[in-house]
C-alpha cells in the first residue's frame, strides 16, 4: 500500500511538471501579446495625438483595468469548474459552463457599454479627470466602451481553448487582437483625421474581429465545447462568479491605485506628469505577463487534479506545491519593481520612445521630476 502511495505521489509529481510546463510558455504569450494593445495605443497616441489626448489616455487606464478585472471573474471562474468537471470526467457539464460564461460576459458587457455611452463624463470626472481633461477623457471612454463585450469574451475564450489544449490558437487570436489594433490605429491616424474617438474604435473593432476568429475555432472543432441557450444555468452562472472572484483581487486593486496616482500625478506635476504615468504605465504593462501566467496555470492545474465539488481558489493540491512558489516568488519580485524601482531606471527610455519628438526639454524634465515624486509617493500604497 506504502509503495503504490509513492507511486502514485511520482507519478503525480511527473504529470504536474509536464503539464506546467507544456500550459505555461502559451499563457505567459498570450498575456504578454494581449497587453501589446496598451503599448500600441500608448506610443500612438504619444506620438500622433495632441497632448490631452495622452492625458485622457492616462485617465482611462484604471477603467482597462476595472474591466480587466471583470473579464478575470468571469475567465477564472469558467477555468476552476472546467478544471472540476474535467477532473470528475464530466465532460458535458463543459457546454454548460461554456454557455453560462457567455451569457455572462455578453449581458455585462452590453450594461456596461450602455452606462459608459451614457454617463461617460461623470466617469471621465471619478477616474481623475478634471477640467478640459473631461470632455477629451469621456471621448475616450465612448470608442473604448463599443468595445466592451469582446474584451469580456476574449479572455474567457482563449482560456477555455486553452483548457482543450488548443494553446496555439489561443496564442495567435492575442497576436490577432494586437495585429488588427496596429492597423486600424494607423488607418485612424492616417485617413481619419487621427481623432481620440477613432483610436478607441480602432481598438474596438480588432476586438469583434479576435472574437470572431475565436468562433471560428469552436465552430470547426466539434471536440470544443458547445453553445445552446438552453445550458444556461443560474446555479453554474453564480459559483463562476464566486471562484472567478479572486483573481480579480489584483486587478482591482492596481486600478484603484492608479487612480489615485493619476490624480496625484495632476496636482503634483499637471498634464505632462499625467501623460509621463500613462506611458510608463502602458508600456510596463507586458512585464506582469510572467506572475500572471504562472498564477493562471497554477489555478488550472489545481483546479483539475482536486476532484472535490467544493474546490474554490484558495484549495491547491500539495503536490503543486513548487509552481505556488515558484507563483509567489515571481509575484514578489515583480510587485517590488512595478511600477517602482524600475521605473526610475527605464522612465528616460521609455518616455523617450512615446513622447513626441518636439516635446519641449523642460516638460520632459518635468514629466521626469513629477514621475519620479509620485514613485516615491507610490511605495506608501
Amino acid at each position: 500500500m506504502r509503495n503504490n502511495s509513492i507511486l502514485n505521489k511520482n507519478y503525480n509529481g511527473k504529470l504536474i511538471d509536464e503539464m506546467f510546463r507544456m500550459l505555461l510558455p502559451a499563457q505567459i504569450l498570450s498575456t504578454a501579446t494581449a497587453s501589446l494593445s496598451a503599448v500600441i495605443n500608448g506610443i500612438l497616441i504619444g506620438n500622433f495625438l495632441s497632448d490631452a489626448s495622452l492625458v485622457a489616455l492616462g485617465f482611462v487606464t484604471p477603467l482597462v483595468s476595472i474591466l480587466g478585472a471583470l473579464a478575470s471573474i468571469i475567465s477564472g471562474g469558467s477555468r476552476v469548474l472546467c478544471g472540476r468537471f474535467m477532473g470528475q470526467s464530466e465532460i458535458k457539464k463543459l457546454d454548460y459552463v461554456f454557455t453560462s460564461a457567455m451569457f455572462c460576459a455578453v449581458g455585462l458587457g452590453a450594461v456596461l457599454t450602455l452606462l459608459a455611452q451614457v454617463f461617460a463624463n461623470p466617469l471621465a470626472y471619478v477616474l481623475g479627470a478634471r477640467g478640459s481633461f473631461v470632455a477629451e477623457t469621456a471621448i475616450y471612454i465612448r470608442g473604448l466602451s463599443l468595445g466592451f463585450i469582446p474584451s469580456l469574451v476574449i479572455p474567457t475564450l482563449m482560456v477555455l481553448l486553452q483548457m482543450r489544449n488548443e494553446s496555439t490558437y489561443s496564442l495567435v487570436s492575442a497576436v490577432v487582437l494586437a495585429a488588427g489594433n496596429l492597423l486600424f490605429s494607423l488607418a485612424n491616424i492616417k485617413f481619419f483625421g487621427a481623432s481620440l474617438i477613432g483610436m478607441g474604435f480602432a481598438t474596438s473593432l480588432a476586438q469583434y474581429i479576435t472574437v470572431g476568429f475565436l468562433v471560428i475555432k469552436f465552430i470547426t472543432n466539434k471536440s470544443l465545447m458547445r453553445f445552446d441557450m438552453h445550458y444556461f444555468d443560474k446555479l453554474i452562472a453564480k459559483e463562476m462568479v464566486v471562484l472567478g472572484s479572486p483573481t480579480a483581487l489584483a486587478a482591482a486593486l492596481y486600478a484603484t491605485r492608479n487612480i489615485v496616482l493619476n490624480t496625484l500625478a495632476l496636482k503634483v506635476g499637471g498634464d505632462v506628469a499625467v501623460s509621463a504615468l500613462a506611458i510608463v504605465m502602458s508600456l510596463t504593462a507586458p512585464l506582469d505577463s510572467l506572475s500572471i501566467g504562472v498564477g493562471a496555470v497554477c489555478l488550472i492545474l489545481s483546479s483539475i487534479l482536486d476532484k472535490r465539488s467544493d474546490v474554490s481558489t484558495d484549495i491547491v493540491p500539495t503536490s503543486t506545491g513548487w509552481p505556488i512558489s515558484y507563483n509567489l516568488f515571481t509575484s514578489s519580485n515583480f510587485s517590488a519593481t512595478s511600477p517602482g524601482s524600475s521605473y526610475l531606471s527605464t522612465s528616460s527610455i521609455i518616455l523617450s520612445i512615446a513622447l513626441k519628438s518636439n516635446t519641449p526639454a523642460n516638460s520632459f524634465t518635468a514629466a521626469i521630476a513629477s514621475l519620479n515624486r509620485l514613485i516615491s509617493m507610490d511605495s506608501f500604497f
